[in-house]
């Protein structure tokens, strides 16, 4: 398997695993909002955006190796 392969491979994983995630921060924001904890879901969304952003680079690092 060549290097290029390698890299997709390993970067659309680790795009999975992100996803994964951020839908983790999702579903225990909207569990901490229902259960009085507005400040801890506000936390949830802060680290959705930075997953989502981090996902983004990904999906644009993985774009250029095609």
């Amino acid at each position: 398997m060549d290097d290029k392969k390698r890299l997709r491979i390993v970067i659309a994983q680790m795009i999975r695993h992100n996803d994964e995630h951020a839908q983790d921060f999702t579903t225990w924001g909207n569990f901490a909002e229902v259960n009085g904890a507005g400040g801890v879901s506000s936390m949830f969304d802060e680290a959705r955006k930075h997953i989502d952003a981090a996902t983004a680079a990904l999906r644009r690092a993985l774009d250029s190796l095609y």
